[in-house]
């Protein structure tokens, strides 16, 4: 798993120092960003339901990409308790 220490050469708790704001404040940012994403997807699922748009793939694969940042969050907040 790649950590923020590899991408950005800081912990994640620096990370978050760096951007005043605390590990929980990233986590619900992310799970509001998902949450305002699965709304978008449905409002344009249900416009264009017969009408293929590349905004709705757009939508998904940013989804899928937040829920699996979102699950590294909580992976790697676990690990820095421990």
């Amino acid at each position: 798993m790649t950590s923020y220490q590899d991408i950005y050469g800081v912990s994640l708790g620096e990370y978050c120092q760096a951007h005043g704001i605390s590990v929980v404040d990233l986590i619900k940012k992310v799970e509001t960003d998902i949450k305002l994403l699965k709304n978008r997807l449905r409002e344009l699922v249900d416009k264009d339901e017969y009408v293929v748009n590349p905004l709705i793939n757009e939508v998904y694969q940013t989804l899928k990409k937040k829920e699996k940042h979102l699950k590294r969050l909580k992976g790697w907040k676990l690990n820095e308790k421990n």
